[in-house]
């Protein structure tokens, strides 16, 4: 059977360690952009092994006293990612309305680092990957 040819695209990514401190400390770095343009849908945090303690994740009120977060133990990781399916609306828009009229359009969601917070009792190193939209 013939399959069709179809282009490939490699998945990017941007590892990088983070000092989590023991107030909230967000997610995103001087090096990104605190607002929605690197289209991030996947993200993973890892707590090393050899961590004295492990970290909270949540958002702007974390705080690992009131462990009002997602406890992420040493030697553990997390990861959280968003499923942005096409729907069959963005294709049949164009062949109901041939005029567009109308533009049909439906959001796609995104991870905001600066909005993604997390503490710990004691400073701690931790390793987190971020991971941009490919077909966007």
């Amino acid at each position: 059977m013939q399959r069709p040819k179809r282009p490939t695209i490699a998945q990017r990514f941007q590892p990088y360690a983070l000092l989590v401190g023991i107030g909230p400390t967000p997610l995103n770095t001087s090096w990104q952009q605190a607002n929605l343009s690197g289209l991030y849908d996947a993200f993973i945090v890892s707590v090393p092994k050899a961590a004295a303690n492990g970290v909270f994740l949540g958002d702007a009120s974390i705080s690992a006293v009131l462990t009002n977060g997602l406890e992420i133990l040493p030697g553990e990781k997390i990861q959280l990612s968003i499923d942005n399916e096409r729907q069959l609306y963005e294709i049949q828009a164009p062949l109901i309305d041939p005029a567009c009229l109308v533009p049909e359009s439906i959001p796609f969601i995104v991870w905001s680092p600066a909005e993604i917070y997390l503490t710990a009792v004691a400073p701690t190193i931790i390793g987190v990957i971020l991971f941009p939209a490919s077909y966007v």
